[in-house]
């Protein structure tokens, strides 16, 4: 190691899972447009966010590109607003402070992340299943220990098929909060299905305060 650089910082531009030999994956068709997009997404973002020496990583890319087609933003030139946007929405409207999460089936294809102030749990769950798998998707029920407020006002948000993704053709391509329900933090906090490669964000305000503000 060169002693020099010892105290450099590691910055990571143009970062996405979206690349392969020559850069690119498909056009309009790319799979990154559509549901499964959001889970890799997730995925990715955990890969930099586990790796405690990045200080700063910059996201490729944001808008896609207006000078021909490719499928890297978040947002299309048209406009609409693409589920890896949602993806990303979801992280960081999660309080800063993570905390364990443990999966009664390690082996699941469910990923989770959980995070929580004194005044909001956010609960992040992604299916890594693939989609053409014949039992991918799974079916949860989600426990606190040791919560931080005793009950909350709880909303759940969903990315899949038919929520938070325009190139699928849902309604709506924003996330849209669902079950709004005022819950005691503890066992039963949701119990549903995640189909495979889709993305639950769950989360419980003390004070009912909204989301994403």
């Amino acid at each position: 190691t060169n002693q020099h650089f010892i105290n450099t910082a590691i910055h990571i531009n143009e970062y996405t899972h979206l690349n392969n030999d020559t850069g690119a994956l498909g056009g309009p068709s790319s799979s990154y447009n559509y549901y499964g997009g959001a889970s890799d997404t997730l995925d990715a973002i955990m890969e930099a966010v586990d790796r405690t020496s990045i200080q700063w990583v910059y996201w490729a890319q944001f808008m896609e590109s207006t000078a021909g087609y490719d499928p890297y933003g978040l947002i299309s030139k048209d406009g609409r607003i693409k589920a890896a946007y949602n993806a990303i929405k979801a992280y960081q409207d999660m309080p800063v402070w993570r905390y364990d999460a443990s999966l009664s089936d390690p082996n699941s294809g469910i990923r989770t992340l959980v995070s929580s102030d004194d005044e909001k749990i956010g609960i992040l769950l992604w299916n890594q299943n693939d989609a053409t798998s014949t039992n991918g998707d799974k079916t949860i029920t989600i426990n606190l220990n040791n919560a931080k407020f005793n009950s909350g006002t709880r909303r759940v948000y969903r990315i899949d098929k038919t929520h938070a993704s325009s190139f699928d053709g849902s309604a709506s391509d924003e996330l849209v909060a669902q079950n709004v329900k005022e819950v005691r933090n503890g066992n039963n906090i949701w119990s549903g299905t995640i189909p495979a490669e889709g993305v639950v964000y769950i989360t419980i305000n003390k004070d009912g305060a909204e989301d994403f503000t």
